[in-house]
C-alpha cells in the first residue's frame, strides 16, 4: 500500500524536485517529486518534506486516505523565487540559467479536484 503526495506552492502551482523521506515498516524511504509534483510513498505514519531552505516534518492524519497534498507557503519559499518570468499568452514561462525562455513548457496550476485524483 501507496500514499499518493503532492507537493504545491501557495498558488497551486506544482513543485517538482522536493524530496520525501521517511520510514515505514522499520525500513527508510526517499523519493523525488516529479515534472508534476507528485511521488508515491510507502504507507507510514509521518514523512519529511525538503525543498530549498524548507524542512517539515506532516504527521498523517487519516491512514485511511491515500493522496496528501502539502501547500508550502510564500514564506517557506521565499529563498527560492529568484527566477525571471515572462507572462505571454496567459501562460508563465520562467528563465533557464542562460537567461532563454523555453516556451514550449510552462508550470500549471493544480487544482484542489485534480489533486484528489491524481492519475487522470
Amino acid at each position: 500500500m501507496v500514499f499518493s503526495l503532492f507537493v504545491v506552492d501557495f498558488a497551486g502551482a506544482v513543485i517538482p524536485k522536493a524530496e520525501i523521506s521517511g520510514e515505514s515498516s522499520d525500513k527508510n524511504f526517499r523519493c523525488v517529486t516529479s515534472e508534476d509534483g507528485s511521488c508515491e510513498i510507502p504507507k507510514c505514519e509521518k514523512f519529511d518534506v525538503v525543498f530549498a531552505s524548507y524542512h517539515g516534518t506532516h504527521n498523517i492524519q487519516d491512514t485511511r486516505a491515500n493522496v496528501f497534498t502539502v501547500a508550502l507557503t510564500n514564506d517557506q519559499l521565499e529563498p527560492v523565487i529568484d527566477e525571471v518570468w515572462l507572462i505571454e499568452r496567459n501562460r508563465l514561462f520562467v528563465a533557464d540559467s542562460k537567461g532563454v525562455f523555453d516556451q514550449e513548457i510552462w508550470p500549471e496550476k493544480v487544482s484542489p479536484k485534480r489533486t484528489k485524483k491524481p492519475f487522470p
